[in-house]
C-alpha cells in the first residue's frame, strides 16, 4: 500500500547521474564502494575485479586476486612465525612495511578513483582532475617539511589524474552504481515507476524513466533514475512502451513487479487504445497508474484570458529589457545597481520550469519603479507602450496580484518536489492547499493578509477587478482534478496512522478499488487486530520503519 508515484525531476544521462545520484549519501556512506574495485594488471592498466568480490570498506584490505585480504595475525600465525614478543613485534614491523609497499599502487588508484568521484559529483570536466592533483602538491608543499613532505609528495604523484584516465574511472564508478542499483531493484517485491518524455534544446526527444522500490537490505525506500532513452523519431505510446520495456529488460526487471506508474496526462502516456499504461496493463491488469501531481498542479493553474495578457505584457517588457541588446541588459544593470535597487538584474522565464514565471514576476514587481524610470529615460517609440502599462494602475493591480497568487503556488510547487516524499506527503500538501485557497478567498474581501503587493498597490482601497473570481476557477480546477485520485483519504490516512481510521467499511471499499484482486473481508479484521494491538500503538517509529518491520511481525500481510 506504500506504492506510489514519485514526482519527476530533471537528470543528466544514466551514467552521469548514476554518479550525482549515488554521490547523495557521500563518501562517508560507503554508498559508491565499489564491488568491482580496479587493480593494476601486468600491462600497467587498470583492470575490474570479479563481480563477486566484497567492497572496499573499513576493516577490509585490497587483494590482487579478488579476495579479502587475510588478517595480519592470521598471516603470521598460518606462518608458523607465533613466537616471543620480539618476535611477534619483528613480524608485525615486516608485516607493516610489506603492506606500505604492496599496497601503494591500490591506493594511488582508489585516491585516482575518489577524485574522479568527486569531480562527477560536482559536475566538473575531466580535465580538472590535473588541477586537483596540482593543488595537492601544493598543499602539501606549505603544510609539510623534510622527508614527510618528500613522501607525501611522492605519492601524490603516483596518482594518475589524467583525462582520460578520469574518463576511464568515471565510468567504472558509473558502471558499478548502475550495477549496484540492477541488483537491488531485482531483490525488490514491488516496484514503483515514474516515465517523463520531453525535448531537450536540440530537439530530441528523451525519456526519463524514475524508479522507487523498498530496499529490504537498508531496511528504507531507495528512489533513483532506471535510465534515460531517445527516442529517435515518433513519440507514440507505442514508442515509448518500447523504451521502457527495453530499458527494464536490460535491468532483468520483471514487468509483474511494477505495481505503479506515474506519467503525465499525455495521450502517449494514458491512452485508451495504445498509451503506455494501456500496453503495460496488457501484461499486468493490476498496474496502478497515477497522474503525475504536479502536472495536476500545473493544470490548474491556468490564467483566464485577462490575466493572461497582463502576463505575456510583462514576459515581454522583461525579454525587451534583457534580450533585445545585450547593451541595453548592461545599461539596465548599472542603472539598477546606481539606484541600489532590491535586485541587480531581472530573470528571464522559461516555459518548461514551472517556478519561472512566479520568480519573474517577483523580480519585475520589487524593481518595477526602477524600471519604469529607466525606460521613460529612454524616450524610444518601442519602450513606450511599456511605459504605459507600467502607469496603468489597473494593470499593475492585476501583476501585483498575480505575484501574490503565484508566489502561493510556487510553496506549493516546491512541497511537491524533492527525495523520498510518499504519495500521502504530496496529497497532504494538495489538500492544504485546496482550504488556503479557501482562506485566500475570503482575505480578498478583508484585510489582504495573503496578497501583501497587492494591498500595496491599492493602498487598502477597493480593487478594480473580481479576484475572487479567479479564485472560485482555481479551486473548482483543484477539486475536478483531484477528486479521482485512485489513493482515498481513508487509505491515505490508514498509511499515515491507521489508529486513526474510525469507517473501516469505507476504507475497505477505497482500498478494493485500488487493490483490485484484495479481499475486503480480510482487509476490515485485519485493520481491527492491528488497531486492537497494544504494543503498535505504543511503537514510537518513523513511517517506514512501522509498516515494514512492526506491521509485518503483527501478522497482517495483506495490510503490508
Amino acid at each position: 500500500m506504500r506504492a506510489g508515484g514519485v514526482p519527476t525531476r530533471s537528470a543528466a544521462g544514466s551514467k552521469d547521474h548514476a554518479i550525482a545520484g549515488g554521490a547523495r549519501g557521500g563518501m562517508a556512506s560507503r554508498k559508491a564502494t565499489l564491488k568491482r574495485c580496479p587493480q593494476f594488471d601486468e600491462s600497467g592498466e587498470v583492470s575490474s575485479l570479479p563481480s563477486g568480490s566484497r567492497p572496499m570498506g573499513a576493516g577490509h584490505v585490497f587483494s590482487f586476486t579478488g579476495r579479502d585480504f587475510p588478517d595480519p595475525r592470521q598471516w603470521w600465525a598460518h606462518a608458523g612465525l607465533r613466537g616471543s614478543d620480539s618476535t611477534a613485534a619483528a613480524a608485525r614491523a615486516a608485516e607493516e612495511e610489506t603492506l606500505a609497499t604492496t599496497r601503494l599502487p591500490e591506493r594511488a588508484t582508489e585516491a585516482s578513483l575518489r577524485v574522479a568521484w568527486v569531480l562527477g559529483k560536482n559536475k566538473k570536466p575531466f580535465s580538472d582532475a590535473e588541477v586537483v592533483k596540482e593543488c595537492m602538491s601544493e598543499v602539501v608543499t606549505v603544510l609539510f617539511q623534510g622527508t614527510q613532505k618528500d613522501e607525501i609528495i611522492q605519492k601524490i604523484n603516483q596518482i594518475t589524474c589524467s583525462d582520460s584516465t578520469a574518463a576511464r574511472r568515471t565510468e567504472i564508478l558509473a558502471d558499478d552504481l548502475l550495477e549496484q542499483l540492477s541488483s537491488a531493484i531485482k531483490k525488490a517485491k514491488f516496484i514503483s515507476l515514474a516515465v517523463n518524455e520531453s525535448t531537450d534544446i536540440t530537439d530530441n526527444a528523451q525519456l526519463m524513466v524514475f524508479v522507487r522500490f523498498f530496499d529490504e537490505e537498508k531496511g528504507e525506500f531507495h528512489e533513483d533514475v532506471l535510465g534515460l532513452a531517445n527516442l529517435h523519431g515518433h513519440t507514440r505510446g507505442d514508442d515509448i512502451y518500447e523504451a521502457v520495456t527495453q530499458m527494464l529488460r536490460d535491468r532483468a526487471i520483471d514487468l509483474k513487479h511494477v505495481v505503479s506508474i506515474a506519467t503525465d496526462g499525455a495521450p502517449c502516456m494514458i491512452g485508451k487504445e495504445r498509451g503506455l499504461v494501456s500496453r503495460l496493463r496488457t501484461h499486468h491488469p493490476d498496474l496502478m497508474a497515477y497522474h503525475c501531481i504536479i502536472y495536476q498542479m500545473v493544470l490548474c493553474t491556468s490564467l483566464g484570458e485577462r490575466y493572461s495578457e497582463v502576463m505575456t505584457t510583462v514576459m515581454k517588457l522583461v525579454n525587451y529589457l534583457r534580450a533585445s541588446s545585450a547593451l541595453q541588459h548592461r545599461l539596465l544593470r548599472l542603472f539598477q545597481i546606481e539606484v541600489n535597487a532590491t535586485f541587480d538584474d531581472l530573470l528571464l522565464h522559461n516555459n518548461v520550469r514551472w517556478l519561472s514565471k512566479g520568480k519573474v514576476l517577483e523580480h519585475f514587481w520589487a524593481l518595477r519603479k526602477e524600471l519604469e524610470t529607466f525606460l521613460l529615460d529612454q524616450k524610444s517609440a518601442k519602450a513606450k507602450p511599456f511605459v504605459d502599462f507600467m502607469k496603468n494602475d489597473e494593470k499593475m493591480e492585476i501583476v501585483a496580484f498575480l505575484t501574490d497568487i503565484t508566489s502561493h503556488l510556487n510553496d506549493l510547487n516546491m512541497k511537491l518536489q524533492g527525495k523520498n516524499s510518499t504519495v500521502c506527503d504530496l496529497m497532504l500538501a494538495v489538500r492544504a492547499f485546496q482550504r488556503k485557497l479557501e482562506v485566500f478567498k475570503c482575505d480578498l474581501q478583508q484585510d489582504l493578509l495573503h496578497f501583501p503587493r497587492l494591498l500595496e498597490q491599492t493602498a487598502g482601497k477597493h480593487h478594480h477587478h473580481n479576484y475572487a473570481e479567479f479564485l472560485d476557477k482555481l479551486i473548482k480546477n483543484f477539486q475536478t482534478r483531484f477528486e479521482d485520485f485512485p489513493l482515498g483519504k481513508q487509505v491515505l490516512l490508514c498509511i499515515e496512522n491507521p489508529f486513526l481510521v474510525k469507517n473501516i467499511a469505507e476504507f475497505s471499499n477505497e482500498a478494493t478499488k485500488v487493490f483490485q484482486r484484495a479481499s475486503a473481508a480480510s482487509l476490515q479484521t485485519e485493520l481491527i487486530e492491528l488497531q486492537e494491538n497494544l504494543a503498535l500503538q505504543e511503537s514510537h517509529c518513523d513511517l517506514v520503519t512501522f509498516w515494514t518491520k512492526m506491521v509485518t511481525a503483527a501478522g497482517v500481510p495483506l495490510l503490508q
